[in-house]
């Protein structure tokens, strides 16, 4: 039994320490990312991404999202609004704003939708979202 625990405490370690900081830290942005889609945009988009039919747009297998996606991060902070065409259909209903996620919740959340629906890996710092996220409120505004 002693040897047991030991060989998966060791097993354990043996991972943790296989695995770099960026990797650990990018494990960590998708996981939260993940979290906080599920908290603040699943209800519209669905968890698959699927949205609704006619109303929300979808994020999965779509041409705008990959066409979009640096614009992703202000979208998700300062909403959406006018029409858009996605996948050949016309969406209209305006997507709210999201004023109380922070830059990194934004990061997270913009890192897991990358990754979930656009298959890449995408990781952002603080830093480099404040500055995205400035640069897209003087873009769009």
């Amino acid at each position: 039994m002693k040897v047991k625990i030991s060989f998966t405490i060791f097993c354990f370690m043996l991972v943790v320490v296989s695995c770099s900081d960026a990797q650990l830290g990018s494990l960590e942005q998708l996981a939260k990312g993940a979290s906080l889609y599920h908290t603040n945009c699943s209800n519209c988009h669905q968890k698959d991404g699927s949205g609704l039919e006619g109303l929300i747009p979808p994020l999965a297998a779509t041409d705008y999202l990959p066409a979009n996606k640096n614009d992703l991060p202000c979208i998700i902070q300062n909403g959406l609004s006018g029409d858009i065409i996605v996948n050949g259909k016309k969406y209209k209903l305006a997507m709210p704003a999201n004023k109380s996620l922070s830059n990194k919740d934004i990061a997270n959340i913009t890192a897991y939708i990358y990754k979930k629906f656009l298959k890449e890996d995408e990781f952002f710092s603080d830093t480099a979202m404040s500055i995205k996220l400035k640069n897209c409120v003087k873009k769009l505004s």
